[in-house]
């Protein structure tokens, strides 16, 4: 249910980069405990090695460890930037830098502006939208009530723990971003992000 998860898992499966996913416990992150015990926070990408295990964290830092690795730099990139829409005004302050690593050399500069984008509009509107209301919060949740690594009593209370946090960072991110209408706002960007593309969408023509 995680959107920076699912960013992190796209680039891999872009990149055609097997891996095996390892669902945390919303509430012990017992999980982590193995891989990161000093971090709280998914995803959290561990890489085996002959000799030890790379590790990198937070979605942006894999996106650009995946794409080093597989040289999937730039080609050229977009030439067109990133929407901005009058309900996401307040999201996107596109003067505005931020420190992404080495990988950055490789960019060119509207590409850098895509990157920040996902992260401060289109991930946020994801947020805002999916967990916008108890019962919307609450179905984003429903895969832990069959989950079969966990047992009954932490499948139902990350369920409901999950279902009353989540809905709250929704409705505080929605007053913090101004969002009148979350849902409208989340099909406007995606409409102004289609009118960027440049040819086929990732290839195809669907």
């Amino acid at each position: 249910s995680c959107p920076f998860c699912r960013k992190a898992r796209s680039v891999l499966d872009y990149c055609r980069v097997p891996y095996n996913v390892v669902e945390v416990n919303p509430l012990s992150k017992a999980e982590l405990k193995e891989v990161a015990p000093d971090y709280k926070k998914v995803p959290v990408l561990a890489v085996e090695g002959p000799a030890d295990t790379v590790q990198v964290r937070d979605s942006k830092a894999i996106v650009q460890a995946v794409l080093t690795a597989v040289n999937a730099g730039s080609s050229g990139g977009p030439s067109k930037r990133p929407p901005v829409i009058p309900a996401t005004a307040a999201m996107w302050p596109s003067k505005e830098t931020e420190a992404m690593g080495a990988y950055l050399d490789s960019l060119s500069e509207v590409e850098r502006e895509w990157i920040l984008w996902t992260d401060r509009v289109l991930v946020q509107l994801i947020v805002v939208n999916i967990y916008r209301n108890l019962s919307e919060s609450s179905e984003t949740f429903d895969y832990l009530l069959t989950h079969p690594a966990f047992s009954m009593f932490w499948k139902y209370a990350g369920h409901a723990s999950g279902t009353v946090v989540m809905n709250a960072v929704a409705m505080i991110r929605k007053r913090k971003f101004g969002l009148a209408d979350e849902r409208q706002a989340l099909y406007d960007t995606l409409n102004a992000f289609v009118e960027c593309l440049e040819g086929d969408f990732l290839g195809g023509s669907k």
